[in-house]
């Protein structure tokens, strides 16, 4: 052993400690090391979210915030990873402010297990099963409030709650698709149902899943256009759908779209099951069980050749007891595009191609003369399928008609 220094004592890898005294049900302990090189003390036992654990979290001020069950855990300012007081060198808990927990179930009905978080209009958003609460969150937590609570809706997909800006929140509910917005003179939130139209489609498709499918859902907002994507899987692995809403109040538009999730494989669409959507450089990317897929492909740019529908509903010019008489259509796209009409709600009978664009021009009928139609009819209705391989574009399509006297 030529070289060696002075031997030295063996430290105890393994200390056991015991707690002696009567057990009292529900007690926890705390042990308290001191190093005795540094003087610093470290705790080790039972703190405020011991045996906790997160279904969610989320940065929200300065702090991060976690959904565990029944109860919502708060870190310390600018301190993530401190959800409990640290013991310091003189023995306080007063290192870490700003950390703790609170039970939002308990300020209505029976304590529901949180499912989802979200910034909404500069507070918090507790979604729970059934409920959605709306906290103010404050540095001291003494200070936290409860704004409002808003009962019967909920969602029972984590990942389908989607912050839109910082006004308004989507979510995925029972009923379709919801809206938290502020509409009234009080500042209070409401529930909207700006999914109404496509309601009944989400929940025949809600219909055929299991209630570990529903939970899979997922869902965006694509930062180039701020529309809402929501996942629906299909049932057993089947193809899901994405639903798609584009609603721009200052334009008077609220539709949705529905998208076949799929990817370019050797020149087939190739479909897939997105588990989480994240937002990057301002693209959309897709995680599933073989990796990550980009929307828009390696350059942004790329699109498929997948055949857009796109079709208004019935529309009656709020005159539904008048019959019209059509005279033509304007049509502002790009690609190639057949346009459909009809003007029989009854029969749903649409005359096709009463107008065609064979190219890829972004030429428009607006300037460069209507497309005369004619047929009667008490309601229109207008359908555009897309056929090209590039890029396309539906802008506007008006509907010109003569008005019947009222029968």
């Amino acid at each position: 052993m030529h070289g060696g220094v002075t031997q030295v004592a063996d430290v105890t890898e393994q200390t056991t400690v015991t707690f002696s005294g009567t057990w009292v049900s529900g007690e926890t302990f705390n042990l308290l090391l001191t190093n005795k090189a540094t003087a610093t003390q470290h705790r080790f036992g039972a703190g405020a979210v011991s045996g906790l654990t997160p279904t969610y979290v989320l940065t929200f001020g300065n702090k991060m915030y976690a959904a565990c069950g029944t109860t919502l855990a708060f870190s310390a300012i600018a301190t993530p990873n401190r959800f409990d007081d640290v013991v310091t060198t003189g023995g306080e808990d007063a290192d870490d402010p700003g950390n703790g927990y609170i039970v939002p179930g308990n300020n209505y009905s029976t304590p529901e297990n949180i499912v989802a978080l979200a910034n909404y209009q500069g507070k918090l958003a507790v979604i729970n099963r059934r409920s959605v609460q709306v906290w103010n969150m404050e540095a001291d937590p003494a200070q936290n409030a409860l704004v409002q609570t808003l009962e019967n809706i909920g969602a029972f997909a984590p990942l389908s709650a989607q912050p839109v800006g910082t006004l308004d929140v989507v979510l995925l509910a029972d009923t379709g698709v919801r809206s938290l917005r502020v509409r009234d003179a009080s500042n209070q939130a409401i529930t909207v149902d700006i999914g109404t139209p496509v309601d009944r489609d989400i929940q025949t498709h809600l219909a055929t899943l299991t209630e570990a499918e529903k939970a899979t859902a997922c869902a965006v907002v694509e930062p180039s256009s701020n529309r809402y994507w929501v996942f629906l899987p299909g049932h057993n692995g089947a193809e899901g759908t994405i639903y798609v809403l584009s609603y721009f109040p200052s334009a008077n538009i609220s539709a949705w779209s529905t998208y076949r999730p799929t990817y370019l494989a050797a020149g087939v669409n190739t479909p897939f099951t997105p588990q989480k959507f994240v937002v990057k450089d301002g693209r959309v990317y897709a995680r599933t069980a073989g990796g990550l897929i980009a929307y828009g492909g390696s350059d942004g740019n790329t699109y498929e050749n997948c055949g857009v529908t796109a079709e208004t509903p019935w529309l009656d010019a709020k005159s539904p007891a008048t019959r019209k008489t059509a005279a033509a259509i304007d049509v502002a796209c790009q690609g190639k595009w057949n346009v459909s009409l009809g003007m029989d709600p009854v029969s749903g009978t649409l005359k096709a191609n009463v107008y065609v664009k064979d190219d890829s021009t972004n030429a428009s009928s607006f300037t460069g003369g209507q497309v005369p139609v004619r047929m009667q009819g008490t309601h229109f209705k207008l359908k555009m399928v897309e056929s090209g391989t590039g890029y396309a574009r539906f802008s506007a399509a008006a509907f010109h008609y003569q008005q019947n006297e009222a029968s």
